[in-house]
Protein backbone atom coordinates (compact mmCIF):
# COMPACT_ATOMS: atom_id res chain seq x y z
CA UNK A 1 0.00 0.00 0.00
CA UNK A 2 1.52 3.28 -0.86
CA UNK A 3 0.87 6.32 1.34
CA UNK A 4 -1.64 7.64 -1.24
CA UNK A 5 -4.06 5.19 -0.05
CA UNK A 6 -4.00 6.02 3.47
CA UNK A 7 -5.70 9.32 3.08
CA UNK A 8 -8.56 10.07 5.22
CA UNK A 9 -12.15 9.25 4.73
CA UNK A 10 -14.83 10.98 6.19
CA UNK A 11 -16.11 9.05 9.77
CA UNK A 12 -19.14 7.69 10.77
CA UNK A 13 -18.44 7.89 14.17
CA UNK A 14 -16.93 10.28 15.81
CA UNK A 15 -14.04 8.66 17.58
CA UNK A 16 -13.62 6.33 14.19
CA UNK A 17 -10.56 6.12 13.08
CA UNK A 18 -10.56 7.68 9.96
CA UNK A 19 -7.62 5.90 7.80
CA UNK A 20 -7.27 3.03 5.72
CA UNK A 21 -5.63 -0.74 7.24
CA UNK A 22 -3.27 -1.68 7.46
CA UNK A 23 -1.11 1.48 7.74
CA UNK A 24 2.14 1.23 5.47
CA UNK A 25 5.36 1.26 7.04
CA UNK A 26 6.13 4.86 6.43
CA UNK A 27 2.56 5.58 7.94
CA UNK A 28 2.67 9.46 9.60
CA UNK A 29 -0.66 10.99 8.71
CA UNK A 30 -2.18 10.83 12.44
CA UNK A 31 -0.53 12.58 14.75
CA UNK A 32 -1.36 10.05 17.68
CA UNK A 33 -0.51 6.96 15.52
CA UNK A 34 1.43 4.38 17.55
CA UNK A 35 3.00 2.04 15.44
CA UNK A 36 2.42 -1.45 16.49
CA UNK A 37 2.54 -4.85 14.74
CA UNK A 38 -0.68 -6.83 14.92
CA UNK A 39 -0.40 -10.57 14.01
CA UNK A 40 -4.23 -12.34 13.30
CA UNK A 41 -5.18 -15.94 13.86
CA UNK A 42 -7.02 -17.57 11.37
CA UNK A 43 -9.73 -19.92 11.87
CA UNK A 44 -7.48 -22.71 12.51
CA UNK A 45 -5.59 -20.56 14.70
CA UNK A 46 -2.75 -20.45 12.30
CA UNK A 47 -0.94 -16.77 12.60
CA UNK A 48 -1.67 -14.50 9.47
CA UNK A 49 1.14 -12.62 8.08
CA UNK A 50 2.10 -9.08 10.32
CA UNK A 51 -0.07 -6.06 9.81
CA UNK A 52 0.95 -2.45 11.26
CA UNK A 53 -1.63 -1.19 13.21
CA UNK A 54 -1.95 1.22 16.33
CA UNK A 55 -1.99 1.27 19.94
CA UNK A 56 -4.85 3.62 19.86
CA UNK A 57 -6.78 1.60 17.59
CA UNK A 58 -9.86 -0.48 19.62
CA UNK A 59 -13.08 -2.29 18.08
CA UNK A 60 -16.08 -1.27 19.03
CA UNK A 61 -19.85 -1.61 18.34
CA UNK A 62 -21.64 0.76 16.68
CA UNK A 63 -24.74 1.84 18.75
CA UNK A 64 -26.90 2.23 15.68
CA UNK A 65 -26.49 -0.95 14.21
CA UNK A 66 -26.61 -4.30 16.47
CA UNK A 67 -23.61 -5.90 15.29
CA UNK A 68 -21.64 -3.87 13.15
CA UNK A 69 -18.23 -2.60 14.35
CA UNK A 70 -16.19 -0.13 13.66
CA UNK A 71 -12.40 0.80 14.47
CA UNK A 72 -12.30 3.32 16.79
CA UNK A 73 -9.78 5.86 18.37
CA UNK A 74 -9.27 5.06 21.98
CA UNK A 75 -8.14 8.52 22.52
CA UNK A 76 -11.37 10.03 20.90
CA UNK A 77 -12.25 11.82 18.11
CA UNK A 78 -9.84 14.55 15.93
CA UNK A 79 -9.78 17.07 18.68
CA UNK A 80 -8.94 14.88 21.76
CA UNK A 81 -6.74 13.12 20.14
CA UNK A 82 -4.63 16.41 19.09
CA UNK A 83 -4.93 17.47 22.67
CA UNK A 84 -3.48 13.82 23.70
CA UNK A 85 -0.78 14.52 21.21
CA UNK A 86 -0.11 18.55 23.03
CA UNK A 87 -0.44 16.54 26.74
CA UNK A 88 1.97 13.61 25.71
CA UNK A 89 4.59 16.27 24.61
CA UNK A 90 4.84 18.56 27.34
CA UNK A 91 4.64 15.37 29.89
CA UNK A 92 7.64 14.24 27.72
CA UNK A 93 9.30 17.23 27.34
CA UNK A 94 8.69 17.99 31.37
CA UNK A 95 9.98 14.29 32.09
CA UNK A 96 12.91 14.51 29.67
CA UNK A 97 14.21 17.69 31.28
CA UNK A 98 13.65 16.49 35.15
CA UNK A 99 15.28 13.32 34.18
CA UNK A 100 18.48 14.98 32.46
CA UNK A 101 18.67 17.39 35.47
CA UNK A 102 18.53 13.94 37.67
CA UNK A 103 20.85 12.31 35.36
CA UNK A 104 23.47 15.58 36.11
CA UNK A 105 23.01 15.64 39.47
CA UNK A 106 23.45 11.87 40.45
CA UNK A 107 26.45 11.46 37.77
CA UNK A 108 28.48 15.13 38.47
CA UNK A 109 31.25 12.89 40.37
CA UNK A 110 31.28 10.08 37.99
CA UNK A 111 31.73 12.32 35.28
CA UNK A 112 34.62 13.67 36.65
CA UNK A 113 36.44 10.48 37.60
CA UNK A 114 35.77 9.54 34.19
CA UNK A 115 37.42 12.49 32.88
CA UNK A 116 39.85 12.75 34.94
CA UNK A 117 40.96 8.99 33.75
CA UNK A 118 40.55 10.16 30.39
CA UNK A 119 42.92 12.83 30.81
CA UNK A 120 45.42 10.67 32.37
CA UNK A 121 45.54 7.98 28.53
CA UNK A 122 45.54 11.16 26.62
CA UNK A 123 48.70 12.54 28.35
CA UNK A 124 50.14 9.17 28.52
CA UNK A 125 49.22 6.96 25.86
CA UNK A 126 51.64 4.04 26.45
CA UNK A 127 50.14 3.53 30.27
CA UNK A 128 49.03 0.54 30.58
CA UNK A 129 47.65 1.32 34.27
CA UNK A 130 46.30 4.42 32.93
CA UNK A 131 44.38 2.41 30.09
CA UNK A 132 43.46 -0.06 32.48
CA UNK A 133 41.95 2.36 35.67
CA UNK A 134 40.11 4.29 32.73
CA UNK A 135 38.48 1.11 31.58
CA UNK A 136 37.14 0.10 35.16
CA UNK A 137 36.06 3.96 35.71
CA UNK A 138 33.67 3.43 32.58
CA UNK A 139 32.28 0.24 33.22
CA UNK A 140 31.90 1.66 36.48
CA UNK A 141 29.73 4.68 34.63
CA UNK A 142 28.19 2.02 32.21
CA UNK A 143 26.70 0.10 35.24
CA UNK A 144 25.46 2.91 37.20
CA UNK A 145 23.59 4.55 33.97
CA UNK A 146 21.98 1.07 33.35
CA UNK A 147 20.62 1.37 37.26
CA UNK A 148 19.46 4.76 36.28
CA UNK A 149 17.56 3.63 33.30
CA UNK A 150 16.24 0.63 34.85
CA UNK A 151 15.07 2.46 38.29
CA UNK A 152 13.18 4.74 35.32
CA UNK A 153 11.82 2.29 33.02
CA UNK A 154 8.12 3.37 33.94
CA UNK A 155 8.45 6.85 32.66
CA UNK A 156 10.50 5.83 29.60
CA UNK A 157 7.64 3.24 28.50
CA UNK A 158 5.19 6.32 28.76
CA UNK A 159 7.32 8.49 26.79
CA UNK A 160 7.50 5.35 24.24
CA UNK A 161 11.41 5.42 24.42
CA UNK A 162 13.03 1.61 24.46
CA UNK A 163 14.63 0.88 27.45
CA UNK A 164 17.80 -1.40 25.91
CA UNK A 165 18.64 1.41 23.52
CA UNK A 166 18.72 4.20 26.03
CA UNK A 167 21.20 1.99 28.18
CA UNK A 168 23.29 1.69 24.77
CA UNK A 169 23.38 5.47 24.17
Amino acid sequence: MNRSETRARPAVQPDECPYQRPFPIDFADCPAYLQTEYVGLNLQYQPLPPVWTCQNLVVAERLDRRGAHYARCRLGNEEDRLEWLRRVERESLTAAIEMRREFNREFQDLTIRLWTAKGRVLQAPGDQTAKLALSAQAEEFKTACDAFFERRAEILRGAQVPLEPMKRL
